[in-house]
Parts: structure tokens; sequence; C-alpha cells
């Protein structure tokens, strides 16, 4: 995965072993932004297992039952206040 950061870019790598896998997106109607609260936009997760649970989520929350994923990658924005 590489990713572009305000500081540069960033690359991480997974594990391949993955059996099942999905990758939905977390918002589905405008949501206001709230300054330091995370709005989460897009969740992949992974199971090396025969079976794959879905979180739910409500409009841009954290997913509830991600802690139980395998392995999850949660995309998510945050509007801080510039640093001086």
């Amino acid at each position: 995965m590489i990713m572009g950061t305000p500081s540069g870019i960033a690359t991480t790598n997974f594990s391949n072993n993955m059996k099942g896998y999905s990758f939905e997106s977390l918002v589905n109607e405008r949501i206001t932004l709230k300054k330091n609260k995370p709005i989460y936009l897009a969740a992949w997760y992974g199971t090396s297992e025969n079976h794959l649970s879905s979180p739910s989520s409500k409009n841009g929350e954290l997913p509830q039952g991600i802690q139980d994923v395998e392995e999850t990658i949660l995309y998510s924005v945050v509007w801080k206040a510039k640093d001086k």
C-alpha cells in the first residue's frame, strides 16, 4: 500500500494469505465535519478463515465489530487546526 501524507509518501506491506476480503464505503450521505472528530470513509477487511463478518457502521462512525476482524485498513479524515 502506498499512501500520500502531508509530509510525503508512506508504504506498508500487508499479508497476502487472505481467503476472503471486502472493501466498502462507510459514508452514504452528506456529513458535516467537526474539528478533531474522525470520519471513517471506507474500510478494507480480510480473513484467512472460511468466513468473513461484515462490521456495521453508521454514516462515518467507527464500524462496530471492526476489532473482531482479522486484518483491517480504515480510511479516515480528521479536520485539525493548522499548527503555527
